[in-house]
């Protein structure tokens, strides 16, 4: 379990790109394109999570200043999905359930189910979160435990595979999918939306994508100058002085420019591999091709997804507050809303107008199902046998949870189904 643990604290930054490399070296790349490959994804992968932590670094204080001008409140608190991803991990039946992930992928794929290998093995924490909630659901059940990840598993894949094109088409990267459970699904809510906006006179014809945005607005279109604008004008709404407002808006303002850089070096580093894997599935078994699964982090440098993400900052707590039967406020997970919108971007098609109503629309159900996982989180601190490195977890009986988790609608259903069975 320790051995376990310490490999996976190495984080995605060091994990994918030494698959990668290893996946290039398995396909017959060579020994010098697989390894350029590994290097350039390892590059894009820090220089994305270091843009990222700095948005991150920004985002805390703003949030919590504005928490406290406001008076905001509730009774759970948002520690973050990194420590639900470090309770996963400390799960007692870890090992043994990340056997049993890749080994469903590899099956399916063999089988012709899924065009999509995942290998971001990082993210395999949502499959084990899974298991988890319901393995201490159904009176810790094994069996219940492994139908809700092999289901789970294999819904991902299967939309992960059905969202691909999009993927390509709109965020540009060819033969990458996204086998991540927390986002994906929540393309097909939005597609529905939006065909119901479709529906709605006037309210159809709003557009704001970046590149209209750009037309009309010049300069102050660019992406440097919305980032700037917006976080600006958050940190004005949590009062922070001149020099602050300044300072946030120029750091959010780069984090817009920056990221696509490094998303760049990412797609410069799966592309030889992304390119040999189709050639050799293609030769092996004619009229199928391969998607290389990767986490939700490589789409968020789009415009779009960061300008939808900071605008809901302030729509997140305004409806946390309001809502009926909703115990937690976000807080910590405010700064991955990124990730967390990437999907409903790409349905609305960057239409930022589209994008924030759909996922306004969304905010109930994110905060209801975060709620009720919220004693999830409970249980499996009691459950944790060790502590992952690097990530302080609260105190068993603590009232924590996860806004992310809100995102997690298949484990909250399949927890729900399950726990009718057993």
């Amino acid at each position: 379990m320790e051995a376990v643990s310490a490999f996976l604290a190495l984080g995605p930054a060091v994990l994918i790109p030494a698959i990668v490399t290893v996946l290039g070296l398995s396909l017959g790349l060579g020994p010098g394109r697989a390894v350029r490959s590994g290097l350039a994804t390892a590059v894009g992968f820090v220089g994305m999570f270091l843009v990222l932590g700095l948005l991150a670094q920004t985002l805390s204080p703003l949030v919590a200043a504005m928490v406290k001008r406001f008076h905001l409140g509730l009774e759970v608190a948002d520690v973050g999905w990194p420590v639900s991803a470090a309770l996963s991990y400390c799960w007692r039946l870890t090992p043994l359930f990340l056997l049993i992930i890749a080994g469903f992928n590899l099956a399916l794929f063999l089988c012709r189910l899924t065009q999509t290998l995942d290998i971001d093995i990082w993210n395999y924490w949502q499959f084990l979160f899974t298991g988890a909630i319901v393995y201490h659901a159904c009176g810790k059940s094994l069996v219940a435990a492994v139908v809700a990840v092999l289901a789970c598993e294999g819904l991902t894949l299967v939309l992960a595979d059905r969202t691909q094109p999009l993927v390509e088409r709109y965020f540009g990267l060819k033969g990458v999918s996204i086998p991540h459970v927390g986002t994906v699904v929540w393309a097909l809510p939005a597609w529905a939306l939006n065909r119901l906006i479709d529906c709605i006179p006037g309210l159809r014809r709003l557009n704001a994508d970046s590149d209209s945005v750009r037309r009309r607005l010049g300069v102050l279109g660019e992406p440097m100058a919305v980032g700037g604008t917006l976080g600006a004008g958050l940190a004005a709404l949590a009062g922070y002085p001149a020099t602050g407002v300044v300072s946030v808006g120029v750091t959010v303002g780069a984090v817009m420019v920056l990221l696509p850089r490094m998303v760049e070096h990412l797609a410069e580093g799966l592309r030889p591999v992304c390119e040999r894997a189709a050639e050799v599935v293609g030769r092996r078994f004619p009229g199928r091709r391969v998607n290389i699964g990767l986490d939700v982090a490589v789409l968020i440098s789009h415009p779009a997804v960061i300008t939808t993400a900071l605008l809901m900052v302030p729509l997140s707590l305004a409806v946390a507050v309001v809502l009926p039967g909703n115990r937690i406020l976000p807080f910590t997970d405010l700064a991955i809303l990124p990730s967390m919108v990437t999907f409903l971007v790409g349905a609305s098609r960057g239409n930022l107008v589209r994008a924030t109503l759909v996922g306004l629309m969304m905010l109930p159900l994110f905060l209801w199902v975060a709620s009720d996982l919220a004693p999830a989180h409970a249980l499996m601190l009691e459950d944790a046998p060790t502590r992952m490195a690097g990530v302080a977890l609260p105190e068993p009986g603590s009232p924590v949870g996860s806004f992310y988790t809100g995102t997690m609608v298949v484990p909250w259903v399949l927890r729900g189904l399950l726990r009718l069975i057993w």
